[in-house]
C-alpha cells in the first residue's frame, strides 16, 4: 500500500482519528507509520476504518487480527477467573462470523457478555505499578506487531483474497 505522508494525515483527519495519534504519524508515511507504530489498537482502528474498502483488508480479516490479539493476552483473564469463559466465547464467535459460521446478533451477545467480565475486572484489579507499565509496553509492542503479521500492508487486494481463499 502506497500513502504519503500529506495522503496519511488526510485519511486519519477525515476519519477523525485521535489527536495523539495524528500527532505521533504527522511527517510519516503509511509504510513508516504502519511498520513502527507500537499502539495495536490505533493499528487495529484504522484497519477496521478502512476495511472492505479498495485494496484494503477485509472487515473478516480485521476481526480475525483482533481476534489472535485478543487470544495472546486471553491467559492473564483466564489465570485470575478460570471459570469465567465469556471471554474465550466472545473470541470463538467472532472467529466463527469470521469464517460465515455465526451471525452478528451471536457476536454481539457474545462480546457484551465478554464486556461483562472485563468491566468486572477492572474494578477488581485498580491498580498499576511501574512494574505493570513495563510488563504494558512491551505487550503492546508485541500486540502490534502481531497485528503487522495478520495485517501486512504491501499485499495488494487480489493477493490477500487469494491467500484467504487457500487458507479456508
Amino acid at each position: 500500500m502506497s500513502m504519503t505522508k500529506e495522503q496519511l494525515a488526510t485519511l486519519l483527519a477525515e476519519h477523525h482519528a485521535c489527536r495523539e495519534a495524528v500527532t505521533w504519524t504527522k511527517g510519516k508515511s503509511f509504510s513508516e507509520a504502519w511498520s513502527s507504530c507500537t499502539r495495536p489498537d490505533w493499528l487495529l482502528w484504522l484497519a477496521g476504518r478502512m476495511a472492505n474498502e479498495k485494496g484494503w483488508w477485509t472487515r473478516q480479516q480485521v476481526v480475525l487480527a483482533a481476534c489472535a490479539c485478543a487470544e495472546s493476552v486471553l491467559y492473564i483473564f483466564e489465570g485470575r477467573y478460570p471459570e469465567d469463559k465469556r471471554p474465550r466465547k466472545a473470541i470463538e464467535t467472532a472467529r466463527l462470523w469470521a469464517e460465515g459460521k455465526a451471525t452478528l446478533e451471536e457476536v454481539k451477545n457474545a462480546a457484551a457478555s465478554a464486556d461483562a467480565a472485563a468491566y468486572a475486572d477492572a474494578y477488581a484489579s485498580a491498580y498499576a505499578s511501574a512494574a505493570f507499565r513495563g510488563t504494558l509496553t512491551r505487550k503492546r509492542k508485541e500486540l502490534a506487531d502481531l497485528v503487522r503479521k495478520e495485517l501486512p500492508f504491501e499485499l495488494d487486494k487480489e493477493v490477500r483474497r487469494a491467500k484467504r481463499s487457500t487458507t479456508e
